[in-house]
């Protein structure tokens, strides 16, 4: 499998749940069995795509072994951010086990969810998660890392208020996300200390000012903690 073919086996990957949830979510209620068919396809050729992926990776054998594609999304004249993706090993791995898990899930709420009056919301919803889930995985710097993690906080809470007129799942739902704000305040504070320390956002570029000694000491261990601060309110 080529570099090339690789990268767009990621890019349908990342936008195959997008258009399950523009599809369903927008003409859900006109569709048969109110477009449920319309996630679970698109999942399973998404899983497809992953395994071509992993596959690749796994015939390759090299752990350093990684492909990357980006285009220019900001350009401020001494400031350049790029929106790219960035597929290695462990990418392959995670494409595997997100799209797997989100084909079971979509797969099972058929049954789980039938009958319920926004039966075709909850699918949309389904596919915008998924979406934002994959979006972390392929990202190739922390700013799109970033933007793809506030969107898991709101499909987060899109799904676990989806029973809103519950207490119980309102209350979950607050809960939810006032602790993502507190993590993701952390997160935030880590990747602006990334940056001021290297000048980069982008991984490459970000591994290698950390191995030169760019951002050392405690410097580098709050920022560290700053990012797993990210991880604990998603947790």
């Amino acid at each position: 499998m080529s570099d090339k073919a690789i990268i767009s086996a990621a890019i349908s990957i990342l936008l195959l749940p997008l258009l399950s949830y523009t599809l369903t979510f927008f003409f859900g209620r006109k569709l048969p069995r109110k477009g449920d068919f319309i996630g679970v396809t698109l999942m399973g050729l998404a899983l497809v795509q992953a395994l071509r992926i992993f596959i690749a990776f796994w015939q390759v054998g090299d752990p350093a072994h990684r492909v990357q594609w980006a285009v220019t999304w900001l350009d401020l004249g001494g400031f350049r951010l790029d929106a790219g993706i960035l597929v290695d090993g462990m990418t392959s791995v995670m494409l595997m086990v997100v799209c797997l898990v989100s084909f079971l899930v979509h797969l099972y709420s058929t049954g789980y969810m039938h009958g319920d009056r926004r039966y075709e919301r909850f699918f949309a919803f389904l596919g915008f998660f998924t979406f934002s889930m994959l979006g972390i995985v392929l990202s190739n710097n922390l700013f799109f890392l970033y933007v793809f993690w506030e969107l898991v906080g709101l499909s987060s809470y899109l799904l676990i208020g989806f029973f809103f007129h519950k207490h119980s799942a309102a209350n979950a739902n607050k809960k939810a996300f006032l602790t993502n704000r507190v993590g993701d305040w952390g997160f935030w504070l880590g990747i602006l200390a990334f940056f001021t320390a290297t000048g980069t956002l982008n991984y490459l570029e970000l591994f290698a000012q950390v191995h030169a000694g760019a951002i050392k000491g405690p410097l580098l261990a709050w920022a560290g903690v700053g990012l797993f601060m990210g991880c604990v309110g998603k947790s």
